[in-house]
């Protein structure tokens, strides 16, 4: 989960990956492409890409657009002197990216970003973040609005793609758990609570004749349960945005409000409200037995590898640029492109985490962490939304899918509690 607290339509800087296909003598091996601006139409989108520094930098920028980012791409317009393209009404709700290198081998795209809207649409945002107070005081703000909105409501949040249901329902803001055999959950596009959630969250016992059969249990079909209780449902992935193609983040699609009021949030213009909503269903920080249990388990390993390992430097701070102690450190740190490009030959064919997990297991170690995600944006895992992963490297299996596998690992471990924690990082109790 992902707290969006910054202007929705902000400076974007999106980053893919690169194609695996060597670099042709005559051509700058581009590494990433992404666009620069804000998505409202009268603005301009100018294009950005990294090349080495000693490569020539004047390749063929082509500029596409689509109605979704799974759309069929239309061309817009391409050429060594189309860097920039200022988006006009005709562009509201469409999506963009840019290919850099277009007709070379070496071609990257940028991954799609919008949907775009209108100045009058950008307009209606109520953006409840003030630059002028500190975020903690913006936070509690947004916290006394949301919770006088919601005195009297109950919400949580679905399954939605590929993210989980919340383990919390928020009754007239007070949390109450939800165990897994009492989540709502989906069947056949429909979303459903059994009796023992509409007892625990509402005290109450619905009539009979609008129980269903669904998900091998007696239960209820959401708008069936709202009118027995009468009460509105506000279903985020059913709202219908003033914006073409507008789509909440993905946990807010899987919201479900019941509540006395009609309307309770406006998809855009209560964005930041939403969002809030959705932080409040989940735990961000460790409760005490969790801190407890770290305290006591002491022993332990964090793992920080990536293609960037190739380079036999640390991890973080090896960018050709101004960090915290290099200049105290005498040594030279790594060019960007050298740093960005270290995908291109990474191949760990002997990656083992049964071996690590067992070294770490036999030395005393109560837990592992691998991070699947670092600072340069390189992901350890497949992933639908970037193309600079695991998947677009020589090796091409999933590292972190492997190291959280439950299964390869039970012969190791007498428990497992695989969760995932800030930072990306996936890691398991051992």
């Amino acid at each position: 989960m992902f707290k969006f607290k910054h202007h929705l339509f902000c400076l974007l800087a999106l980053f893919a990956g690169a194609s695996l296909a060597a670099a042709a003598a005559d051509t700058a091996p581009w590494l990433r492409a992404w666009i620069n601006g804000e998505e409202i139409t009268g603005t301009t989108l100018e294009s950005r890409y990294s090349t080495p520094d000693d490569e020539p930098a004047s390749p063929v920028i082509r500029w596409e657009r689509s109605d979704s980012r799974n759309g069929k791409p239309i061309l817009v317009q391409q050429g060594k002197d189309k860097e920039s393209y200022t988006l006009t009404d005709k562009d509201a709700g469409q999506y963009f990216r840019i290919i850099v290198g277009s007709g070379t081998k070496d071609a990257i795209a940028s991954p799609w970003i919008g949907p775009v809207i209108t100045e009058k649409q950008a307009e209606s945002i109520n953006n409840r973040f003030d630059s002028a107070n500190t975020y903690q005081e913006n936070v509690d703000a947004l916290q006394k609005e949301l919770s006088e909105k919601l005195k009297d409501a109950v919400y949580f949040t679905v399954e939605t793609g590929q993210l989980h249901g919340s383990p919390y329902a928020m009754v007239n803001n007070e949390r109450v758990p939800l165990p897994e055999d009492i989540r709502p959950f989906r069947e056949n596009g429909k979303i459903y609570v059994n009796q023992p959630f509409v007892q625990a969250v509402f005290k109450k016992e619905l009539p009979d004749e609008i129980m269903e059969e669904a998900g091998g249990q007696k239960a209820y079909e959401i708008g069936n349960a709202a009118r027995a209780l009468k009460l509105n449902l506000w279903l985020g992935d059913k709202e219908k945005a003033p914006v073409p193609n507008f789509r909440l983040q993905p946990m807010a699609e899987g919201l479900v409000v019941f509540t006395p009021e009609k309307n309770i949030f406006s998809p855009v213009k209560d964005r930041d409200l939403v969002n809030e909503a959705i932080n409040r269903l989940f735990d961000f920080k460790a409760n005490e037995e969790q801190l407890q249990w770290f305290r006591d388990a002491k022993f332990g390993m964090f793992i920080h590898w990536n293609p960037s390992s190739l380079l036999e430097r640390e991890i973080s701070w090896e960018r050709n640029a101004a960090r915290p102690f290099d200049s105290n450190s005498g040594k030279k740190n790594v060019m960007d492109f050298e740093y960005d490009s270290t995908y291109r030959r990474f191949n760990p064919k002997q990656y083992d985490p049964k071996k690590w997990i067992s070294v770490a297991r036999k030395s005393g170690m109560k837990y592992a962490v691998l991070t699947s995600k670092h600072h340069d944006s390189f992901c350890n895992f497949p992933s639908a939304y970037d193309t600079f992963t695991i998947t677009n490297t020589p090796y091409g299996k999933d590292i972190v899918g492997q190291f959280a596998a439950r299964d390869n690992l039970r012969n190791w471990w007498e428990r497992i509690q695989l969760q995932f924690i800030m930072q990306a990082n996936v890691s398991h109790q051992i």
